[in-house]
């Protein structure tokens, strides 16, 4: 009897396969669902912090601004979220704009990532004999978040809208390398290199577009016909709101609009605002902060500079063109009040 007892005890020892099977899948659960809530920590860690960000850039650089005698060349080598022209310089006719610039296929443009593929060189511009096609190398970098880049146009700026600019502290801006070839050396893209001696500008960064961090190179003068993105007052009603800018669009204003963006600007309703990047190779950047703001919100193949903002009068009801600093935008998009909100609602 006491041998039965024995065996039975022994035979029961470890477990069947149906119950590893079974702790197997209970892991398996557990340890989905402890990723997912990860991601959601990290993600509203992120969101919380680029709140953070926003805020402290946006008292910075106000902070800068009120104690300096003087604000010119502040802003100089901002990145200007336009990519670099094949030929060196870009403008267009004075006082227009174009809607149509935010799109892949839009060379030059907007910054919307890699837009043109060809021979992979090194930083000795030597070629590895390499090609990518250009889905394979947008996966590395699609430039400004969908979100905000719908909402971006180009404007080619007048006499008196440059000067405005460089009295507002901007006059030299980078523009961005939407090649996978590497930004410098001889079979890079170099041909602004005589036109960036000649106006004694330098050169920043430096990279493939690739790099969405590194792909903002090649330097530029603010001129008449010069390119500035600019944001569709039609659905930007938030974000003046949110900066207090004025934005009178009446019941009689609104029936008189065709649905052209830029009536919002020459009949008064608001003011224009113009964007660029705070970049790491900044001026700004090396003056107010220890390391270059860069917010964590996004996938790292996104541009992940936070936005600077400025308000351009222009057109009737408005006198001049003078141009202030407004605030900043998260890399999606987002002032500080619709960051608060983002945060709040991911609690």
């Amino acid at each position: 009897m006491s041998q039965q007892l024995h065996a039975n005890e022994t035979g029961r020892k470890g477990f069947t396969l149906i119950e590893l099977v079974l702790v197997v899948a209970v892991l398996a659960i557990v340890a989905t669902v402890a990723v997912g809530k990860f991601n959601d920590i990290k993600r509203n860690a992120a969101r919380k912090a680029g709140l953070a960000s926003v805020v402290n850039i946006q008292r910075a650089i106000n902070t800068a601004i009120a104690s300096s005698d003087s604000v010119k060349n502040m802003f100089d080598y901002v990145e200007s979220l336009l990519d670099v022209s094949p030929s060196g310089s870009w403008t267009g006719s004075e006082g227009t704009y174009d809607w149509t610039k935010n799109d892949v296929g839009a060379i030059p443009g907007v910054y919307c990532g890699i837009k043109e593929v060809g021979v992979v060189y090194n930083a000795s511009g030597v070629t590895t004999g390499t090609t990518t096609t250009l889905e394979e190398a947008r996966k590395n970098n699609t430039g400004i978040n969908s979100s905000l880049l719908g909402n971006c146009g180009v404007y080619y700026l007048k006499e008196a809208e440059v000067q405005a600019l460089n009295d507002a502290g901007i006059t030299r801006v980078l523009l961005h390398n939407y090649s996978n070839k590497q930004a410098y050396g001889p079979n890079g893209l170099i041909q602004q290199t005589g036109f960036a001696s000649e106006n004694n500008l330098q050169f920043r960064n430096g990279g493939p577009g690739m790099r969405p961090d590194m792909s903002a190179f090649y330097p530029s003068i603010l001129t008449n016909g010069s390119p500035v993105v600019v944001l569709n007052p039609k659905n930007a009603t938030d974000i003046y709101r949110a900066f207090g800018i004025s934005y009178n669009l009446t019941k009689e204003l609104s029936d008189s609009l065709t649905g052209d963006p830029e009536e919002y600007f020459t009949k008064g309703v608001c003011p224009r605002l113009v964007l660029f990047g705070l970049g790491r190779t900044t001026d700004l950047t090396g003056k107010l902060f220890e390391t270059p703001p860069r917010y964590d919100g996004l996938d790292k193949t996104e541009y992940r500079n936070y936005i600077l903002v400025f308000s351009m009068l222009n057109g009737t009801g408005n006198t001049g063109s003078k141009v202030t600093f407004a605030g900043v935008l998260t890399p999606e998009g987002n002032t500080a009040k619709g960051q608060t909100y983002s945060v709040d609602w991911a609690n």
